[in-house]
């Protein structure tokens, strides 16, 4: 006569197992052996798996105890590790990520550190660009006031031709970025001219004055003098107050 047996025990993953014994001799005989004879899967553990079970069970306790966080958190912290990794291996995907991740709302899922890092950079990058605009225009207004005979009238199309593209390049820039025009001073005229003095006098064989002999009006003539209307209009309505 085959008689079926149940015993009920508690998993290391702390939930009930129910184990099923095929008769109850064989209980009796060897209770180690009569739990290994598992009829089918276990009763009472959602989705009658342990191995998936404890996967999901220590993902969730990760996110709630050992963390001390919402799994929501968690799942953040995830994306966020994702997008640094993104940020080293793939730019252009990464930055597709974060604008969708700000449009959406989702701030806390931002890797913030390299956001933050990028929109410094492209402050820096438009400065420089100004610098390195200015010393290309003062490099062939050297050019044209230190060189003579041939040499200028062979080249002087083509210098006077890429101050003009300076010059508009630089125009825009102000344009989109207002505030650079706090970089149009004597101090920034003198440094992008030191730059420009060593490569003119090694391939020209020049020797350029020390200090710079150019104004802002020489390197941008329309907005240095829209800065000095400006200027003049703001000293008169100081002065009436």
């Amino acid at each position: 006569m085959m008689i079926i047996a149940y015993e009920r025990y508690t998993s290391k993953y702390g939930f009930d197992v129910f184990t099923l014994w095929s008769s109850v001799d064989q209980a009796n005989a060897n209770p180690a052996e009569g739990l290994s004879a598992l009829q089918g899967s276990p009763v009472g553990c959602p989705g009658g798996d342990l191995n998936a079970r404890q996967a999901e069970n220590g993902r969730r306790k990760k996110a709630r105890g050992e963390d001390g966080g919402e799994e929501e958190g968690y799942e953040g912290d995830e994306m966020s590790s994702t997008s640094k990794t993104l940020y080293e291996t793939d730019f252009a995907e990464w930055s597709d990520r974060t604008a969708a991740l700000i449009r959406a709302g989702k701030f806390k899922q931002i890797d913030a550190e390299n956001v933050a890092e990028e929109i410094e950079s492209l402050g820096k990058s438009e400065r420089h660009q100004l610098r390195s605009r200015v010393t290309q225009i003062l490099e062939h207004q050297l050019k044209l006031s230190l060189t003579s005979g041939p040499l200028r009238e062979n080249n002087e199309r083509g210098w006077r031709g890429s101050v003009g593209r300076q010059r508009g390049e630089m125009r825009k820039l102000l344009r989109e970025s207002p505030s650079l025009k706090r970089l149009l001073t004597p101090e920034t005229l003198q440094d992008c001219y030191s730059d420009a003095v060593e490569p003119v006098a090694t391939e020209y064989d020049v020797k350029p004055p020390a200090r710079c002999p150019f104004g802002w009006s020489d390197v941008l003539p329309a907005v240095e003098e829209k800065r000095r209307k400006t200027a003049a209009k703001n000293k008169v309505t100081k002065a009436a107050k």
